[in-house]
């Protein structure tokens, strides 16, 4: 056995047992691959049912990722100071004090006051186009970290839209400062 595959065998042995609920843009539901007739529709996403209540930061004290989870753990919200939730996960939820601002287009509506919960509508989907949901959700990060509000983007797991979404921000904000920071200096 190669070290790679030594590796890989030891970390499969440290994942937890989990469910795999997958849900088509047409509502249809496996478990763990078998379908599962449901009369429910909803958003199409692949949901793992282990709980994890981790609040991952991307940069320190103020942008954070995690699963919905750890959005709703209010004791790990506050313990991070958490001001400002980006709620990617399609599931509508609310939080006791925050307020709750439905985005239902790309312009930012309202902008981030402590204690702001902004659900987008995002499909766990290879076709959901993100230029519109980037954008939106760059501005909702970029001014509340202007006012010093920390920061959660989740999704359903913590994985794709939410880290999709962080990587947006970053590239966006981060990029576009280096080349003027280049420019002026060139100047």
């Amino acid at each position: 056995m190669s070290i790679n595959a030594d590796v890989l065998c030891s970390q499969l042995n440290r994942l937890k047992p989990a469910t795999t609920v997958e849900t088509s843009i047409t509502g249809e539901k496996s478990i763990n691959g078998v379908h599962v007739h449901s009369s429910t529709k909803s958003f199409g996403f692949v949901e793992d049912t282990s709980i994890d209540l981790t609040l991952s930061p991307i940069l320190p004290d103020s942008l954070y990722v995690s699963s919905i989870d750890a959005a709703l753990h209010i004791p790990a919200l506050t313990d991070n100071r958490i001001g400002c939730i980006i709620n990617l996960s399609g599931q509508s939820y609310s939080l006791p004090s925050w307020r709750l601002i439905n985005c239902d287009s790309s312009i930012l509506s309202e902008p981030p006051s402590d204690h702001t919960l902004y659900e987008i509508e995002c499909l766990d989907l290879v076709e959901q186009p993100l230029d519109a949901i980037g954008e939106l959700c760059s501005n909702i990060i970029a001014e509340a970290l202007s006012n010093n509000f920390r920061v959660l983007v989740h999704c359903q797991m913590g994985a794709s839209r939410s880290v999709s979404i962080i990587i947006w921000y970053l590239m966006t904000r981060f990029a576009v400062l280096r080349i003027m920071t280049l420019f002026s200096q060139s100047v």
